[in-house]
């Protein structure tokens, strides 16, 4: 049994590991569901699957009213990044049963979200699926030795030590997750997203940034994978971003420097475009040096 931690106290995992003859009921593989993240679909109707004290399984059809973002607040009264939500309600004179918490919401045969709490007596709130994904990925990472690219091993970044905290693509593969970029890793999104963000945060709080260094490992459409053309760098003072700076990448795979003299709390990096159409965009590895 393991314990996926995902920085809010509402949604924490435990994740059970089967062996033997119960594998037979897991019939979808894991880069199956991180293929099935994002695929929200607009208002209209979902199964809410869920289990009963019985042990029963009971599915639920539910309206899917919105998805909507919301920035979750620290103890010290901070933001800890915006995260990606599911409104439902029951359809007609249904109404909530106890325990609903923890069921999964499909849409069709791909599951979309899980079930946080319920909002009796009709409403449900459920975290959006690749919210799932990635905290879950870096678990079932942290149990096997990974590689970045070619047998090398991702070296930890120097620098400031910062954390991912949001984004916007889901990676397909669970260990070039935005999460990558802590570690020295890269961070590959789907070649169809020409608009990302991430959003870091510094563990210590208020820093003096120097400058970004943008590690650049894979030259224009190599492999079915290219680079993002631009990037666009807003610092953060409170809950409020401001864009600061903004470069355009090469294509010749080359390391890119962005001066970045400046205090602040966070970073929001928006990367846009591609250089052509290939499978993957990929970004990385990231270094934060300070100021000197």
């Amino acid at each position: 049994m393991g314990f996926v931690q995902f920085k809010r106290p509402e949604a924490d995992l435990a994740v059970a590991e089967l062996t033997g003859s119960l594998t037979q009921f897991c019939t979808v593989t894991w880069s199956e569901l991180i293929a099935a993240s994002g695929k929200t679909p607009g208002p209209g109707t979902v199964d809410v699957l869920r289990i009963s004290r019985q042990g029963d399984l009971q599915n639920a059809p539910m309206k899917l009213d919105g998805v909507a973002w919301e920035a979750l607040a620290r103890e010290e009264g901070q933001t800890a990044g915006h995260h990606r939500y599911l409104r439902l309600s029951t359809m007609g004179e249904a109404v909530i049963h106890p325990g609903t918490s923890g069921a999964f919401v499909f849409w069709g045969s791909n599951p979309i979200g899980m079930v946080l709490n319920a909002i009796p007596p009709n409403r449900v709130r459920a975290l959006a699926l690749e919210e799932i994904a990635d905290p879950v990925g870096r678990w079932l990472n942290s149990r096997v030795v990974t590689t970045a690219r070619a047998g090398a091993v991702a070296e930890p970044s120097t620098g400031i030590p910062f954390e991912v905290v949001g984004f916007r693509a889901v990676a397909p593969d669970p260990q070039h997750s935005a999460l990558a970029l802590q570690n020295g890793g890269t961070y590959r999104y789907s070649g169809q997203t020409t608009e990302n963000a991430i959003e870091i945060d510094f563990p210590s709080g208020t820093v003096a940034l120097g400058k970004l260094v943008v590690g650049r490992v894979t030259p224009i459409q190599h492999d079915g994978i290219t680079t993002p053309t631009r990037i666009i760098v807003r610092t953060k003072a409170g809950d409020v971003y401001s864009p600061y700076t903004s470069k355009s990448l090469p294509a010749n795979g080359s390391v890119v420097e962005i001066s970045l003299p400046v205090r602040t709390d966070g970073l929001l990096l928006e990367l846009s475009g591609s250089f052509g159409p290939t499978a993957l965009i990929e970004f990385g590895p990231l270094t934060i040096e300070p100021y000197e």
